[in-house]
């Protein structure tokens, strides 16, 4: 009996380690400039849309977050700025969000549009430009 109570205690902790998260890490010239936007707009949170427009380039799009998005929430991405967790969410991610099945059987999508602090930058580590 003291095994079989062992052996859940440790599969129960394996599982709860393994939530812990993704923490992504931008190269230092795009961290100081997303820490100091952050650091401008603190009364705010926010999340991350990350998007690859080419091989080489990368765009960080910083936003408020007004209310509460499952897709937001659910995710396990993050980047820390300030010791605070920042969620991130990819482009492809909202590509494919839903809002269920429609009557004829079709997934009904969302449309999304994204306006805010941008920053462009190489693999490199390069601003393009903000």
């Amino acid at each position: 009996m003291r095994k079989i109570f062992l052996i859940i205690l440790l599969l129960v902790s394996v599982d709860t380690f393994s939530q812990k998260g993704i923490e992504y890490t931008f190269p230092k010239e795009v961290t100081d400039s997303l820490t100091s936007f952050i650091n401008q707009n603190s009364f705010k949170k926010h999340y991350i849309v990350m998007d690859k427009t080419s091989p080489s380039i990368y765009n960080i799009m910083v936003l408020p977050l007004q209310k509460v998005n499952r897709y937001i929430k659910q995710t396990n991405r993050y980047v820390k700025v300030n010791k605070k967790k920042i969620p991130i969410i990819f482009m492809t991610d909202t590509d494919f969000f839903s809002k269920g099945i429609g009557v004829r059987g079709g997934i009904i999508r969302t449309a999304v549009m994204y306006h805010g602090f941008t920053i462009h930058f190489n693999y490199s580590g390069e601003i393009l430009r903000e």
